[in-house]
């Protein structure tokens, strides 16, 4: 995540506002999920005004997908 941070704020010093990640889950099925990352990457969206695309883990009643998500201004929309 601090790799993560790094980036971002490199980019948005660069007035750059939309960054694309990498699929932070990977093929990895126990990768992290969302709730333990939406709220962090929020946070870097509000710090460094960057509206930022995600692809997260979810897991629900033992089965692990993928969702998209777009953070702007601090808020998933």
């Amino acid at each position: 995540m601090e790799r993560l941070r790094t980036l971002v704020r490199a980019a948005a010093a660069q007035r750059t506002r939309l960054v694309v990640l990498p699929d932070l889950a990977g093929a990895e099925t126990r990768a992290v999920t969302s709730a333990e990352t939406l709220p962090l990457l929020e946070a870097l969206s509000a710090e460094t005004d960057t509206t930022l695309v995600v692809a997260l883990a979810e897991r629900v009643e033992g089965e692990t997908f993928k969702t998209a998500y777009l953070i702007e201004q601090g808020r998933t929309v």
